[in-house]
């Protein structure tokens, strides 16, 4: 009996708690809602750009054919929207902050004007598109072509149980992948080698000021070589690249520039823009001074181990732009023909400057003779007089022809009453100093600036002094560990001057004026020679009367031999007349 009632009462609890349930989330038939505003915007997932088959790019358009873009719907959006309205704005980058409110549309917090609305239209349920093969995510779409940059602003209508109700917080979704700009070639840099200029041509996928545009890549660039009459031109492909992954592309364009010929490089981008680009014009103005030219470079050329290699580079920069000014007046209409010569003659005096400072260079490098310059600083402890610097052609011979190398010597005639020299005096080991001269040494060059190097052989600095009974030049050095020592210098003593011959670019010399000190030995060497003067006096007096004494007695025996002679004549003499 017990079992049955508390079965009794559970079903009971089971009903009350069902029919609550259903009283607290129940509504009214006329007051239910089909879905909520969240479910009739669009996300970025739903926006898909729309490849077109007659592009090579997947990921681009042109203007021309413009940008698709499907914007998916589910089913329910698809059954339920009224209409979309798409309102297509301009924008210049994709950094551009558009906005939307129930009000109006916002550029970068500005109401957008008239000017900025590229286009604004609806799209009603009846010309919506049904996918074939159907899901809830994409049951149907609408398709937004757009023939330019912009962002879609979407404003959707949807029935919400018999009221229409409008939603604008729908993703705005930009369209930045329209390439709307033809592809370019120019050169940026060149250099020269024997014979031939080198290019350094840069291909882009857009002009170089575009703006608003994508840049698709390139697809292939084709570099043409124009020569014969312009009636009758021949078009020469010298080389054609495909398959370019990385923009922008750099070629090395190797032309002859004694050879009358156009170049041009023909570029094709992703999307079917194309251009032609004329590169550079050479052999088409003046043979004789281009001739000039192109020797001169050659020359440089040859001659790049001894001449500074800014001679060629600054020459051949402005050659290239004198064919650049010569391209200018091979393109530009009658009426400016006469604008663009000038310009031509112009640039012709530049390089003929540069030629003529190479002349007196090509001298210069035929006589061995490099060229330098000589600053001295506080010169008046010299009393007007000059310091040279010589040896130098030997001494630095990696002086390239072209450069300058500047020696500044810098004077300091030390007080040694207040100034400590006693490093450099004990150094020197000169005695009694009386004065201490200091030269500091500097080279740089006009194209490397400062130089740090050991000569080849010492240079000759000449110092015009003469009043001094001893001198030492000594060089202060460093080793690599901070620690100092000073190191004797080689002169060359003359009459009026002696030279210090320095075998480094630069350091701290200083010339110590004084007596040479006495040797310990000296007196000893001294009084060892007195008595060493009288005996060799005397041995070499013992020897001269020696051998006095034997021509004496060499003497007599000659006479006795020759009285001996004439005595036995005279016997057989006597003898003969007896018969």
């Amino acid at each position: 009996m017990m079992k049955k009632r508390i079965l009794c009462t559970g079903i009971i609890l089971f009903f009350i708690g069902l029919l609550s349930t259903l009283f607290l989330f129940g509504v009214k038939a006329d007051s239910i809602s089909y879905a909520s505003e969240l479910d009739f915007i669009f996300l970025e997932n739903d926006f898909t750009f729309i490849a077109d088959d007659r592009i090579e790019s997947r990921s681009y358009s042109n203007a021309e054919i413009g940008s698709r873009i499907r914007v998916n719907m589910t089913k329910e959006q698809y059954e339920n929207i009224s209409f979309i309205k798409f309102t297509l704005v301009k924008i210049t980058t994709i950094n551009d902050e558009i906005t939307y409110s129930a009000e109006n549309i916002l550029k970068n917090d500005k109401e957008v004007s008239s000017q900025d609305i590229i286009k604004a239209d609806k799209v009603y349920q009846s010309s919506f598109l049904e996918y074939e093969n159907q899901s809830l995510s994409k049951y149907g779409y609408i398709d937004i072509v757009a023939n330019e940059f912009c962002a879609i602003v979407l404003d959707v209508e949807y029935d919400n149980g018999g009221e229409k109700v409008q939603t604008h917080s729908s993703y705005i979704y930009k369209v930045t992948n329209i390439d709307n700009s033809k592809p370019t070639a120019y050169y940026t840099t060149l250099s020269y080698d024997v014979g031939s200029y080198v290019f350094r041509v840069t291909v882009n996928g857009n002009q170089p000021k575009a703006v608003r545009t994508a840049n698709s890549g390139i697809r292939k660039v084709e570099f043409i070589k124009v020569t014969g009459s312009d009636t009758n031109p021949t078009r020469t492909t010298l080389d054609t690249i495909e398959g370019i992954n990385v923009v922008p592309y750099y070629y090395e364009l190797r032309i002859n520039p004694t050879e009358k010929a156009l170049y041009y490089a023909k570029v094709l981008d992703e999307v079917g823009n194309e251009s032609e680009n004329l590169i550079v014009v050479f052999g088409t103005h003046d043979a004789s001074f281009e001739s000039a030219v192109n020797n001169t470079l050659d020359e440089l050329a040859r001659g790049k181990d001894i001449y500074a290699p800014h001679l060629i580079k600054n020459l051949a920069d402005e050659f290239a732009l004198y064919g650049l000014r010569v391209q200018e007046y091979v393109d530009a209409p009658q009426d400016k023909k006469t604008d663009a010569s000038a310009k031509i003659e112009k640039q012709k005096n530049v390089i003929y400057k540069l030629l003529g400072e190479f002349a007196h260079i090509r001298t210069l490098a035929e006589n061995g003779v490099r060229d330098f310059d000589v600053k001295v600083i506080n010169p008046e402890y010299l009393q007007g007089e000059s310091i040279l610097i010589g040896n130098v052609n030997k001494a630095y011979s990696t002086l390239l022809y072209g450069e300058v190398a500047t020696f500044t010597v810098a004077l300091a005639d030390f007080d040694l009453r207040i100034i400590n020299k006693d490093a450099e005096i004990k150094a020197s080991g000169l005695k009694n100093v009386n004065r201490a001269l200091g030269i500091t040494l500097e080279t740089t060059n006009s194209i490397k600036g400062e130089v740090d190097i050991t000569f080849d052989q010492p240079i000759e600095i000449r110092i015009p002094i003469s009043d001094y009974k001893s001198v030492v030049a000594v060089v202060k050095r460093v080793d690599e560990k901070g620690n100092e020592w000073h190191q004797k210098l080689n002169i060359t003593e003359y009459k009026s001057y002696f030279l210090v011959h320095m075998p480094y670019s630069n350091g701290i010399i200083t010339i110590v004026f004084g007596k040479k000190p006495i040797s310990p030995y000296y007196w000893l060497l001294t009084l060892l020679i007195i008595p060493i003067s009288i005996s060799a006096y005397f041995i070499i007096r013992h020897i001269k009367v020696k051998r006095q004494k034997e021509r004496e007695r060499l003497k007599q025996e000659r006479l006795q031999s020759k009285e001996k002679y004439v005595a036995k004549n005279k016997s057989k003499k006597g003898k003969k007349k007896k018969k």
